[in-house]
This record gives C-alpha cells, structure tokens and sequence, in this order.
C-alpha cells in the first residue's frame, strides 16, 4: 500500500497559513466547524486507517466510512419532493447492504435517520434550483479503505443500481 509522503513535521504558522487559504478559497465555515471539533488537522504519514498529525505528532484514525448519505434542502421549492427521493433512494441502497453514514449528524438535521438523508439548506445546488434536488456522498474517499472500495468495479455497479432503483421507485410513486 502507498503511503502518503507529506512533511513529517509542520509549525503552527504553517499551518494557520493554509487554513487560512483554506478559507478564503474554499469554505470558511469549515474550518471554524473542523476547528471547534478538535478535528482542524492535516494527515501524513499515512498507515492503512490512520495517520500522523504533523504539528502534533498524534496517530489519527478516520472514523467516517459508510455507504454515503443524502442531503436535501428545505429552501428548495420541491423540498418535500426531494427528501421523499432521498429517502426512496436511501433506503434501497440499505436494501442493497449498504450502511449509511452518521457523520453530518447534529450538524445537519435528519430529514430521515434511518436512510441517512440530512437537510442542508444552504448549499446552492439543492437550493438554487426549481427542481427536486438530491445531493448523494458515496463515501469518503481520504479513507484509504474506502476509497479503494469506491474503485471497486463491482460495489460501483450494485451502487448504481441502488441508486436507480430507489429513484424509480420515487418517480414511479410520484402524482402524475
């Protein structure tokens, strides 16, 4: 297995300046939110599941792995359209043996736990549309594990069909 090769140590300068073009460029609001959480680290050094923090030298280990989740947006006009197909599309994929993720949890409030769809009000492509939306994470694919899962011919082929069947079966619910 390769292993990332990232410098073994950093100083805290270095790294207020790549968070800080982290921000600007990126997502501000994630950094405050993986900083008030304790989890504003970088990764190195990486070993399987885990990883070496290299201003703290602390042995991290990813912790979010799971078949995906689903976030929909209540400022979307088809709000109700949306979590219903989210829900559709969540529960087939549990159907189809996969386990879905917990990870945007309290961050992001259910709109339905038990398949995995979370309501996410603000990011544009769910709200800035006039159409149902759908926002579907596969996985995390900084876990090394899972991101070589991902690439697995097969489980890309039962996901696909998952995620048909539940949106089929979400239009074939639908008034017509």
């Amino acid at each position: 297995m390769a292993e990332n090769t990232g410098p073994a140590t950093m100083t805290k300068q270095d790294k207020a300046r790549i968070f800080a073009l982290f921000g600007r460029h990126i997502n501000r609001n994630q950094i405050k939110y993986l900083s008030a959480g304790h989890l504003d680290v970088f990764e190195t050094r990486r070993e399987g599941v885990g990883f070496t923090d290299p201003l703290t030298g602390r042995r991290m280990y990813d912790c979010f792995t799971a078949a995906g989740c689903f976030n929909v947006s209540r400022r979307n006009p088809e709000a109700a359209t949306s979590a219903r197909c989210a829900s559709s599309i969540g529960a087939s994929m549990r159907m189809a043996g996969f386990v879905p993720t917990r990870h945007h949890f309290p961050k992001h409030p259910w709109a339905d736990e038990e398949n995995a769809v979370h309501w996410h009000d603000n990011l544009v492509v769910l709200h800035r549309t006039t159409l149902p939306a759908v926002l579907f994470e596969a996985g995390v694919i900084k876990h090394r594990d899972e991101e070589l899962q991902l690439s697995d011919p097969e489980r890309m082929a039962r996901m696909a069909d998952a995620i048909a069947t539940g949106v089929a079966a979400c239009l074939y619910a639908m008034p017509r």
